[in-house]
């Protein structure tokens, strides 16, 4: 296993969400990550230095842009979801639904992202206070009359300019390639060529393991689920660290995780949705001692572990990298006369 091979898979991307509730809790905590994000970005802006400030402006207005895109559609695909439901959970998810929206005041979905776009604002709002309060105090201890309305023209102005930003990057984003569209043909092209189809996997924190339980299921009868299997990396990650710590990432002074770190690590990945990759992928297939064969993009077939377990049957998974906008993800691939078998 090399660097290069571990930097190829980013972690799963799939935003958690099997319920309304848990939805609009994990939309409240991505805006707080993203109010933090946007707030990084303005402290990179020097001033006097308004080229860069304008750069600053288009990055902050794309991701606002697509963090407003990405969560309409998420709550558009768990209502859709919840309607195409016939069994007991999908009766629970629609009255849960329904009792969100006594409890709100506006239930569609432009609202939702609208209410926590204006938080962003709202935040900005005060941080430029706080910068405006400051240069008065260094500047004159008597703040004249005359200088509020001239602060709200100020705010005005900037107002103006950041709108006219979000407008230039969504344009500029619409003329963008659409990698999504070109990862999405060139892996079908390499898993039609295999005999192979794509079967997609939910989007939900836990998609590498829900793709790697579907397989085990499929090719060698063991019934399992994201729960057992992400108690089982961890297990075997933490009786073999030495396999595992030398990939992990570096503190800031160079050296490898701790300790401490590394067992932090594995008890998230055993209690939380946190994405998996590449360590994970060989713990597991380790585990159950059956070989991982992920089909991607650009490289050629990856095999985990490289040369151990060959004469078992591999189960075969697909790595998207472009598929979601807030990161990567992992489906299941199956044979073309599966349906045949059943």
């Amino acid at each position: 296993m090399t660097v290069e091979e571990i930097e190829t898979f980013e972690s799963d991307n799939a935003p958690f969400a099997e319920t309304f509730e848990e939805l609009v809790l994990r939309h409240k905590k991505e805006l707080k990550d993203l109010t933090a994000k946007i707030t990084a970005l303005k402290k990179t802006a020097t001033k006097g230095d308004k080229k860069r400030k304008k750069e600053v402006q288009n990055d902050i207005a794309k991701l606002e842009a697509e963090f407003r895109k990405r969560q309409e559609e998420e709550v558009k695909q768990l209502q859709q979801r919840s309607s195409n439901t016939n069994g007991p959970s999908g009766k629970a998810l629609n009255e849960e639904t329904k009792n969100n929206e006594n409890e709100e005041e506006d239930d569609n979905n432009e609202d939702i992202v609208d209410k926590l776009l204006a938080r962003i604002e709202e935040k900005r709002v005060e941080e430029e206070n706080k910068i405006d309060s400051k240069a008065l105090k260094t500047t004159d201890k008597e703040v004249p009359k005359n200088k509020k309305p001239r602060q709200k023209i100020r705010k005005e102005r900037k107002a103006a300019k950041m709108a006219e930003s979000q407008l230039e990057a969504e344009n500029e984003a619409n003329n963008q390639v659409n990698l999504k569209e070109i990862e999405h043909e060139k892996i079908t092209e390499k898993v039609v060529s295999m005999g192979l189809y794509i079967k997609e996997i939910i989007p939900d924190g836990h998609c590498l393991y829900n793709a790697i339980s579907d397989q085990l299921q499929i090719r060698h009868n063991i019934v399992t689920d994201y729960k057992e299997l992400r108690r089982k990396a961890a297990a075997y990650m933490r009786k073999y660290p030495d396999e595992f710590i030398p990939f992990l990432p570096t503190t800031q002074d160079g050296e490898m995780c701790s300790t401490e770190q590394f067992n932090k690590y594995c008890d998230d990945l055993e209690n939380t949705a946190v994405w998996g990759g590449e360590l994970e992928i060989l713990a597991i297939s380790k585990s159950f001692r059956i070989p991982v064969h992920i089909v991607q993009m650009n490289s050629s077939l990856l095999k985990v572990p490289e040369d151990e377990f060959q004469n078992t049957e591999p189960i075969i998974i697909s790595f998207h990298k472009y598929m979601y906008g807030l990161g990567s993800h992992y489906n299941s691939l199956l044979n073309n006369n599966f349906e045949d078998k059943i």
